[in-house]
């Protein structure tokens, strides 16, 4: 491992030195803002895990992990921040939704990266192992971020009150059970649409794929907002960093990583088709909708 690197440094270029940059701001980040709510050692095991698990990566020069990681990572920290919390009935609801999330997702893009064998996005990061680093730290900061209300919560000391699930909190829960479900509803039928080979070179645009491009963003979106309703009644001052989460999780989705790169990839396969053309001028980008006619 130690080689590999070697020779990584060894053959840095301009984009080699900004990934390393974006490495360290990414921890300097993720361990800052989680020490401003108490819950600094939480961020510092999420990228322990990230680091401890590309080491082989780089070596093997294999993403087949990534996913998986990244789900074990938020299940391993909720579970372990709760085992902390004062243990109440909104603790244990709050890191069950993150649990249930994280499972059912990291099974399901582990089935895939295993009937793909590999991933489009690391095509310009798996040679090179600076790159590649500062993608498994962002997956680091990713999970710090996107469960900040759930960690929050659980490193509060909460009384009786405060630790029974009252009738704000039924909002965040209809909202997380909506947005799972759409979610896992969406991935499921995509799966289901793209393993039938008469299905190949073809998108899909039924079920709710017919009243969204995008249904499984929007429902990952709107649980992640339910999640942060779910908790928010016990913050106060600076606590009030968890609505970083709902927004970095709209951001990442919304202009980085996610329907920017489909939305270009599905222009380049089928722009220039009439059926295709159709479907995106009639159908709504992320939030469900009937299809315009």
């Amino acid at each position: 491992y130690m080689g590999t690197v070697l020779i990584g440094l060894l053959r840095m270029d301009s984009k080699d030195i900004r990934c390393l940059v974006v490495t360290s701001i990414t921890f300097a980040l993720g361990y800052g803002l989680s020490s401003l709510l108490g819950i600094g050692w939480l961020a510092l095991l999420s990228f322990a895990i990230q680091l401890c698990v590309y080491i082989p990566s780089v070596i093997n020069k294999s993403e087949k992990f990534y996913d998986l990681t990244g789900s074990c990572t938020f299940v391993t920290l909720t579970t372990l921040s709760y085992l902390n919390s004062s243990r109440t009935p909104r603790q244990l609801l709050a890191s069950c939704f993150v649990i249930v999330w994280a499972v059912r997702l990291g099974s399901f893009l582990f089935m895939r990266i295993n009937r793909d064998q590999k991933d489009k996005r690391f095509d310009k990061y798996r040679d090179f192992p600076l790159r590649l680093m500062m993608v498994w730290f962002l997956q680091g900061l990713w999970v710090v971020i996107t469960a900040l209300p759930v960690f929050t919560l659980n490193s509060m000391k909460l009384d009786s009150e405060e630790g029974t699930v009252q009738t704000f909190e039924l909002l965040g829960l209809s909202l997380f059970v909506f947005g799972w479900l759409v979610e896992a509803i969406a991935d499921y039928q995509k799966f289901i649409f793209r393993n039938d080979n008469a299905n190949h070179d073809k998108f899909i645009q039924h079920g709710l794929w017919a009243y969204s491009r995008h249904p499984n963003y929007f429902g990952e979106i709107l649980l992640w907002i339910g999640v942060l309703l779910f908790c928010l009644r016990s913050f106060s001052g600076v606590q009030y960093l968890t609505f970083l989460s709902p927004i970095f999780v709209s951001l990442l989705l919304l202009k980085l990583s996610g329907v920017p790169h489909l939305e270009k990839a599905a222009e380049e396969k089928w722009g220039k088709t009439p059926a295709y053309q159709q479907y995106k001028k009639s159908t709504n980008l992320l939030i469900l909708g009937l299809p315009k006619h």
